[in-house]
């Protein structure tokens, strides 16, 4: 596969919203279709002319795709997204409470550190 067609794939990669299974699967079939088809080619613009320009593949994909699939993909994408914001920021605030605590604990033990003092006496 030429540099051209790599470009292209990563151009359609980029403009899907979520990468499943079937979303790979496309993506597989369309460089191998690059790769047969359309190794000749010399520039992009060539290459938009002949397959067209990776917003319409994209297109092309969910006009044939199953609504309630891409929905519930997308559902379960955000889903996930917030419960690892969530986990996150639970995460961030007991790290930075547990840093208060060991830092309150380090003065109380500065401040009651016994110092010994040597008196000589004669």
């Amino acid at each position: 596969m030429n540099k051209i067609c790599k470009e292209y794939i990563k151009k359609v990669k980029i403009l899907f919203p979520i990468m499943g299974k079937d979303e790979k699967n496309y993506i597989n079939k369309l460089k191998l279709n690059l790769e047969d088809n359309f190794n000749h080619v010399t520039s992009l613009n060539e290459l938009y002319m002949s397959v067209g320009t990776p917003e319409d593949t994209v297109n092309l994909y969910f006009v044939y795709a199953d609504t309630d699939y891409i929905i519930t993909r997308i559902r379960k994408s955000k889903f996930i997204k917030y419960c690892i914001s969530v986990i996150s920021l639970v995460l961030i605030i007991t790290l930075l409470l547990f840093s208060i605590y060991a830092y309150e604990a380090h003065k109380t033990f500065k401040e009651e550190q016994v110092i010994y003092e040597e008196t000589i006496l004669e």
